[in-house]
């Protein structure tokens, strides 16, 4: 690491002058008092070890109109926008310092300062640092807007806001503020970080929070050595971390963490290109029976980086970048490895809440886990957890899952570093359905089923036609039920992605997944639908499938947060599908019918697709507007990764969501 300034306790000072702030006040009362920011340095600055970009491409930030300002306007100024990377084998503890010049005017006192999603505090409440001063200026004070820990390779994007703070007086008039953003970082530990050379670059991104275990046979986490091998795609090992319940213990290299500090379950999906085998171009589904055919196959992935150039095939044999990756310009995603769970839920029951205000979502962000053996959070409006998923972990992009990122796990799924183990694809690829019916997470079926939903809790029959039918039955949380095992039972295996304990589990069953991905409410306004109606909506603003209009829900998220789908009137047009979405490439799809005994009459007809006969059917005009994912407990062998079908956004009982991470 290249050493700019060394003190007397030798800590390396990296001077990173990422934004120049000059502020004017040139107001003529206390009411209104003008504030102008402006940048006054280069948007990027380097060091050997240590890469810092600013997000926001502008020569300069100014605020106009300014004046002093409660902490509610505080927060929701423009900030200051900086990407921190550790380019070294050297593991980097660093501050973000806010340096007062000399040529300042206006008390610290008088300014609001805000990192990120911290606590608002006036800038001389923050703690005080021994001054930097460089070449181009000095300073007179400096204090810490917060800390961070940079691993090597990682990066972190810092937010900074600075207004004239709310309790400032007259005497601030026609002054002026001066200051610079400090990065003051010191090495911490020498770390030659394990990768896999097969994923080229596209190996796990730890950011805050998140520890990196390993998972025994037995479901026993330890803390991984990170310079050691922790996961292997090439032996479908895939990479798993924690978020604790106890943020502020620490753990050494094989510490057991135990299950009580556990809050929730990561598992890494590499950014990779795959190739198409199927382009899609089916509207509508065979009505002959005698035609269900089964085109399972190896899907082909390479693993790559955002350095590569993205691959933008649409043909059949050509090579397409997983649109899960570009959307939100990253090396892999983090995704929940269970369906998302209520805190101290105790009972089914216990976990079905939808909260009653916007306010109440997100402070709900607080009781969400991803655990195994809890009961999965139901009943909850689409919008709602979006909102929990989006509050849930800010500083690592935390949303709730879509379309496409669910089709990144299962093609990932049904690849050699999946279940197809030496791209050989047969029934044991199969992920084994969660058929738990209290909805606990983590779960596995003792067998195999042989028919689809049979629509009904009786089992007494379903052991004689065929053999082991549908099975499925309640349990105490962390005991084996009549048919059904809990994750801590090693057959539970069988329903992870992977066929072992790192990969993601309740991908086929549990309880269906929405997903935050839906279609048009009218041709061409590339905007989901709310819902099919105003009692049955998603509690997104917008328009119903029935023409009216929600106004008192919240607004869509950003456009990357979701998918859209074009409108139809038919469910089987199936060539409105993303490529990559697991949904148009699965055909050819064609309907089905089976019973539950050898003399009972055949049950309703059913649409199903060419893998694992999953259940297909899209959103559609006279239907509902929202995907929905997995499959239920009852599904049997409809659930999987490749289940799809759809839903009207509400409250259900047995509909769920997962969480994905994007961090940088």
């Amino acid at each position: 690491m290249k050493n700019l300034f060394k003190d007397k306790k030798n800590r390396v000072i990296l001077l990173l002058s990422v934004i120049g702030i000059i502020a004017i006040v040139i107001g003529v009362s206390y009411a209104f008092i003008l504030f102008t920011a402006t940048q006054q340095d280069l948007n990027k600055v380097s060091t050997d070890c240590i890469n810092v970009d600013l997000v926001d491409d502008t020569d300069a930030i100014t605020l106009n109109d300014a004046y002093p300002m409660s902490d509610d306007e505080g927060k929701n100024t423009k900030p200051y926008r900086f990407t921190l990377t550790n380019t070294c084998h050297v593991g980097v503890d660093y501050s973000v310092n806010l340096e007062v010049l000399t040529e300042s005017q206006i008390e610290s006192k008088d300014i609001g300062a805000r990192l990120d999603g911290n606590n608002i505090k006036a800038l001389n409440a923050y703690e005080s640092k021994t001054p930097v001063s460089g070449e181009d200026f000095t300073a007179t004070a400096s204090y810490s807007l917060g800390t961070g820990t940079l691993k090597p390779g990682e990066s972190k994007t810092h937010s900074v806001r600075i207004w004239l703070y709310k309790d400032a007086g007259n005497d601030t008039q026609n002054k002026h503020f001066d200051s610079k953003v400090i990065i003051e970082a010191v090495q911490n530990q020498l770390v030659d970080a394990y990768k896999e050379d097969i994923l080229h670059g596209a190996d796990p991104v730890l950011g805050d929070n998140l520890i990196p275990v390993r998972i025994a046979d037995d479901g026993t986490v330890t803390k991984a050595n990170i310079e050691t091998e922790w996961y292997n795609y090439e032996n479908q090992q895939w990479a798993n971390a924690v978020i604790l319940v106890d943020k502020g213990q620490e753990y050494n290299n094989y510490d057991v963490i135990p299950e009580s500090n556990i809050e929730s379950y990561f598992v890494w999906i590499p950014r990779y290109k795959y190739k198409i085998w199927d382009e899609g171009n089916y509207t509508a589904r065979n009505e002959d029976e005698s035609q269900l055919s089964s085109n399972v196959q190896s899907i082909e992935i390479q693993f790559e980086t955002t350095n590569n150039a993205v691959s933008t095939g649409s043909a059949k044999e050509s090579w397409l970048t997983h649109p899960a990756f570009t959307a939100f310009g990253v090396n892999g995603l983090w995704v929940g490895k269970f369906e998302s769970g209520y805190k101290e839920a105790d009972s089914t029951q216990a976990a079905e809440v939808n909260p009653k205000t916007e306010a109440e979502a997100i402070e709900a962000a607080k009781k969400l886990q991803i655990k195994p053996n809890v009961y999965s959070w139901r009943s909850i409006q689409l919008a709602n957890a979006h909102l929990v998923s989006y509050n849930y972990q800010r500083v690592l992009d935390s949303h709730m899952m879509k379309n496409t990122e669910w089709g990144a796990v299962a093609y990932l799924t049904n690849s050699k570093y999946g279940r197809c183990k030496d791209n050989q694809c047969n029934e044991d690829s199969r992920v084994r359905v969660n058929n738990n019916a209290s909805n606990l997470t983590g779960y596995a079926a003792k067998n195999n089923p042989t028919t689809g939903d049979i629509g009904s809790s009786t089992l007494e029959t379903c052991s004689s036609y065929p053999n082991a039918c549908n099975e499925y039955s309640t349990s105490e949380a962390g005991s084996d039920g009549e048919y059904t095992v809990n994750y801590f039972n090693n057959l539970s295996t069988l329903a992870s992605t992977t066929g072992n304990y790192t990969g993601i589990y309740d991908i086929s069953g549990g309880a269906s997944e929405m997903m935050l991905a839906g279609m048009e409410a009218e041709s061409n306004s590339n905007v989901p639908a709310s819902g099919q109606k105003i009692n049955s909506n998603s509690g997104f603003k917008g328009k119903t499938l029935d023409g009216k209009e929600v106004t008192d829900g919240i607004d869509l998220p950003e456009s990357k947060y979701y998918d859209v789908y074009s409108y139809s009137t038919n469910a089987y047009d199936y060539n409105r599908g993303i490529l990559g979405d697991a949904t148009k490439e699965l055909g050819p799809f064609n309907k089905i019918h089976y019973r539950i005994t050898s003399t009972q009459e055949e049950r309703n007809a059913r649409t199903v697709s060419s893998w694992y006969k999953n259940t297909a059917f899209f959103p559609y005009s006279n239907d509902y507007s929202w995907f929905l994912r997995g499959g239920h407990y009852r599904s049997g062998f409809e659930a999987g990764p490749f289940y799809f079908g759809n839903i009207h956004g509400n409250v259900h009982n047995n509909i769920t969501f997962r969480v994905v991470l994007a961090p940088r």
